[in-house]
Parts: C-alpha cells; structure tokens; sequence
C-alpha cells in the first residue's frame, strides 16, 4: 500500500484523533485541524494527497473547505463525512469534487478502503 499525506479536518478532536490513529496505524502522514480555516493555513505550508473533512465546522463549512484547499493544490482528494447527512449534501459534495460521502460514525474499514480507493 502507498502511503498518502492525509489531512483529517473535524472539530470534534476526538473524532479527528480516532482517524489520525487509524490511518497512520497503516503507514499514512496524518495531520489534524479543527477547523476549515487551520486546514487552509496547513496546506499553505505543506502538500496534501486527501482531506477527510466533517462536513459541520464552524466557520467555513466542509464542502466550502474543499474548495479553498483544492485552490492550493488542484489534485487533492477528498472524503466529506457528516453526523447529518442527506442526499442534497451528497450530491452537492459529490459536484464538488470530493471523491467519496459517508455519514458518521464511519467505520474503520470503510474509512482504510476508501483512502486506499477501493469500493467501500
């Protein structure tokens, strides 16, 4: 397996450390920011493969995260998970570029086969 730079963003820590750990368990650089804004000003400094990105965060919301990061580096991936999905949310994420939608709690092996960019 490749190992990817990954960007977890969530404002709730634990949900965001619970990814982290999972993910570099395997082999993955994982950084965490608790909100859109931080996640901006980490890829400012550094180069991200993914962003898992809550879909609720204060300020900028995920998918308007997406969209700021992407302007930083055009190739990036991304995952949008969210406690209150539906489908318009889907859809819109899914117009946006981002490449998978779960609703949380994501499951651990759902999670590891979509970084890996199997079906899930």
């Amino acid at each position: 397996m490749q190992s990817r730079k990954i960007i977890v963003i969530d404002d709730e820590v634990m949900m965001a450390d619970v990814s982290r750990s999972i993910l570099t368990h395997v082999g993955h650089q994982v950084v965490c920011a608790y909100s859109g804004e931080q996640a901006v000003e980490l890829a400012m400094a550094s180069r991200f493969d993914l962003a898992i990105i809550d879909a609720m965060l204060p300020g900028m919301n995920g998918i308007e995260t997406f969209e700021a990061l992407s302007l930083t580096c055009p190739h990036l991936k991304g995952i949008l998970v969210s406690g209150d999905l539906t489908e318009a949310m889907a859809l819109e994420a899914m117009d946006k570029g981002f490449s998978r939608v779960f609703a949380k709690p994501v499951l651990s092996g759902d999670l590891l086969r979509a970084v890996q960019g199997g079906p899930c």
